[in-house]
């Protein structure tokens, strides 16, 4: 294992259960508590995107269940490469839906002094065999956001 390898797996130990705090932090009284165990996303996800500012575009994502809700892998791909990105997902379940960070592999560079992380931020909606949800991010030129649609391969 390389040493960008064992830091990000150790940016993804502190991260993961960070957010499932968070999220149960947020939920009701009334709604299930975090990390849903009831749904099992392990797997390969695939599907498309639409990107405000890339357009059409595909995903694949490789999921695994953890003790504190996903991890995985992610590849995004757009006819324009500067948009496309691979790298690592943790995101904690919760009932019907999760929250998700994609961690792209390399930072976005905006100048020889300043570049951003590139983290993308998703909302889930999950379903038996499909997943929906929405998207955003920071760039160097601002925001970008928009949707995907991924199915159970």
């Amino acid at each position: 294992m390389t040493r960008t390898s064992q830091i990000r797996t150790q940016r993804l130990r502190v991260i993961v259960p960070m957010l499932a705090a968070l999220v149960a932090g947020c939920q009701s009284g009334s709604g299930p508590t975090a990390p849903g165990r009831d749904i099992r996303l392990s797997g390969i996800w695939s599907g498309t995107a639409a990107d405000n500012e890339a357009g059409e575009g595909t995903v694949e994502w490789v999921v695994t269940d953890t003790a504190t809700g996903i991890a995985g892998s992610f590849t995004n791909t757009f006819a324009n490469p500067a948009f496309s990105a691979t790298g690592e997902l943790a995101g904690v379940v919760s009932g019907a839906g999760a929250t998700v960070f994609l961690l792209p592999s390399a930072p976005l560079v905006c100048s020889p002094t300043f570049s951003v992380t590139g983290t993308i931020y998703v909302t889930l909606a999950i379903g038996a065999d499909r997943i929906t949800g929405s998207y955003s991010t920071f760039t160097c030129v601002g925001g970008r956001a928009g949707t995907l649609v991924l199915s159970r391969q």
